[in-house]
């Protein structure tokens, strides 16, 4: 299987996908019931409502960009650089390429991780224990093709072209694709990656100049929601039984990512903890996670990255 780094005729990425080895061995449902009849309750209820709020970027969006890039991509409270001197001393012609040079690699880098979901919800749709959260999660695939097709569409109607994604990004989309666990696609998919990106994407909306950016956030937003949701809840009643152990280790684990991601976009440090509840289910707290965070060597510790293994899953 690949991946593919070339969304643009615009800029040159590799032009060769990306492969990697997919190990999981998957399961066919012939009886679609299963004993589990409250989380099918819940993915019924998030299925409905994935429904109702499908939408398209072709039309749902405005994609008329009336004043080009003479404008800044977003107010002056959302650009890092704004108040440093060296920067403020160039002309604003300087400063404003500066601004949309930063917004296409945060976008680029947003595209790139629509993608790593969008394949990770396509594997769990043969990996899930019950047909309701099969049904979800082939949803969610449709809404993360959907995302993915918003952004692209984006970058070509401000004219920028796709950067390549951070190094950080690439290795987690490989670790995460190459992963035989269902619970650490599941965990990566929907805590990790979908969590970041509800922090983003609210600053987002909030800060941009650009009217089809924010519309398409707007809706955005509320996909990833329901993912999240659907996420938290189905891990939350998986993990009951695992013993403490292991969720310990997993919770090391997304917050080493977590401060992985953090670095490539330059993020503040309280951005580290951008949605606590979901990660509670994991067995962490605040305080917990914020030691993890600003402590690499205990988080990696649990979690050997060069051995290209993740870890074993046991039950009690």
């Amino acid at each position: 299987m690949s991946i593919f780094l070339n969304y643009s005729n615009n800029f040159e990425l590799e032009t060769t996908p990306e492969s990697f080895t997919h190990h999981c061995h998957g399961s066919i449902l012939w009886n679609p019931h299963t004993k589990d009849q409250s989380m099918n309750l819940t993915c019924a209820r998030l299925n409905k409502i994935a429904e109702n709020k499908r939408w398209n970027p072709a039309t749902d969006i405005d994609w008329i960009f009336r004043t080009g890039n003479q404008q800044f991509p977003c107010i002056p409270d959302a650009n890092p650089l704004v108040g440093f001197d060296e920067y403020e001393k160039l002309p604003i012609d300087t400063r404003r390429q500066i601004s949309w040079r930063y917004h296409k690699m945060e976008i680029s880098e947003i595209l790139h991780g629509e993608q790593l979901a969008m394949l990770c919800a396509s594997q769990l749709m043969t990996l899930m224990p019950c047909m309701e959260s099969r049904l979800f999660t082939s949803r969610q695939a449709a809404d993360e093709a959907r995302h993915f097709e918003f952004f692209r569409d984006y970058l070509d109607s401000v004219d920028l072209s796709v950067c390549p994604p951070s190094p950080a990004l690439k290795r987690l989309t490989v670790e995460a694709l190459q992963s035989p666990h269902w619970e650490i696609k599941l965990l990566i998919c929907q805590v990790l990656i979908e969590s970041l990106a509800m922090a983003q994407f609210s600053q987002l909306a909030r800060t941009t100049q650009v009217t089809s950016l924010r519309q398409g956030l707007r809706r955005i937003l509320d996909d990833e929601a329901r993912h999240v949701k659907f996420g938290a809840d189905y891990l939350a009643a998986h993990f009951q039984h695992h013993n403490a152990d292991n969720i310990i280790v997993l919770s090391n684990y997304i917050m080493l990512e977590i401060t992985s991601l953090r670095r490539p976009l330059n993020w503040p440090r309280p951005t580290i903890i951008v949605s606590p509840s979901p990660l509670l289910f994991v067995g962490t707290s605040i305080n917990y996670a914020i030691i993890c965070a600003d402590n690499e060597s205990t988080t990696r510790h649990s979690y050997n990255r060069d051995s290209g293994n993740f870890l074993s899953i046991s039950r009690r």
